[in-house]
């Protein structure tokens, strides 16, 4: 039986759903969470053993790998890097400590996890599986510092997949799109604009913009789960899954669109053209 453990699969997202497709596949899943009874929809699977982690915090990353290495005689497949957090704004005025807070989750968290289990990787011939986001691939404004963290934390993967492929671990990108989650409701919870705000009169977009990734035409969880496991559970998967609302569209951009191009799209598209606008009518006042 093959082994996975997953972070962030707390109720309502993309990792709940990744490990019921595991298990579904014959796999035996150690879903985790910052708190086991966040993981309810999962508590009736025979196949899921609930873990608590916090993917910040050290000693809780060790407890956990001791208690995985101990279950699978110090053998695991899949390490899927799931857990993540998203932040809105204007990137001048966003609070740099929550920055500082998104950064440990997305990027730091990924690497201090594939430290403690890659022995266990290299063991099993396992495969390393991140979610990543279209948000790494180009510029949207309102969202610099998510999109820093997925760049970032592509980089990091295609460097890793380099490396460890002597030792027989695959790395795969899941460049997600737009799918059903519980991430717009967490960061709705961070966002706030400053009082004397530069862009007030753009604050109905960037209010959109929260929702950009569950707007009309958004992956089910389930469909995309079941696509990027099949994939990822192949003898020799791809480097990159795209998979999600609007991938397709950023892969096409990213490999056939010039960049002035595509900053201009997603400038109209954000309502920078509405901000210049009213910045200049505020100068001629």
């Amino acid at each position: 039986m093959k082994t996975v453990l997953i972070t962030g699969c707390s109720d309502g997202g993309i990792g709940e759903s990744l490990a019921l497709e595991f298990a579904n596949r014959g796999c035996h899943v150690f879903a985790t969470a910052r708190k086991v009874e966040n993981m309810g929809n999962l508590s009736h699977v025979p196949t899921i053993t609930l873990l608590a982690l916090d993917v910040n915090d050290k000693k809780s990353i060790e407890e956990c790998r001791a208690y995985v290495e101990k279950s699978t005689a110090g053998r695991l497949d899949f390490l899927v890097q799931n857990a993540g957090i998203s932040y809105t704004g204007p990137a001048v005025e966003l609070d740099v400590d929550v920055c500082r807070e998104l950064m440990e989750t997305n990027f730091f968290a990924v690497m201090e996890m594939n430290k403690a289990f890659i022995k266990m990787l290299v063991a099993a011939k396992g495969t390393i599986l991140a979610t990543g986001s279209v948000a790494g691939i180009i510029p949207t404004p309102w969202g610099s510092i998510y999109h820093a963290s997925k760049a970032a934390l592509h980089m990091l993967l295609d460097c890793m997949r380099i490396e460890l492929e002597p030792l027989g671990v695959k790395v795969v990108t899941a460049v997600t799109g737009g799918v059903q989650s519980n991430i717009v409701v967490n960061a709705t919870s961070r966002f706030k604009l400053l009082e004397d705000t530069l862009y007030a009169p753009v604050r109905d977009m960037i209010e959109k913009r929260l929702n950009t990734s569950q707007s009309t035409g958004t992956c089910q969880r389930p469909d995309y789960a079941r696509y990027v496991v099949n994939l990822v559970m192949r003898p020799s998967p791809p480097p990159r899954i795209w998979k999600g609302a609007f991938a397709t569209m950023i892969w096409f951009l990213n490999a056939f669109t010039p960049y002035w191009l595509i900053a201009s799209i997603m400038s109209r598209r954000f309502g920078m053209d509405k901000m210049k606008e009213a910045f200049n009518k505020r100068k001629i006042q």
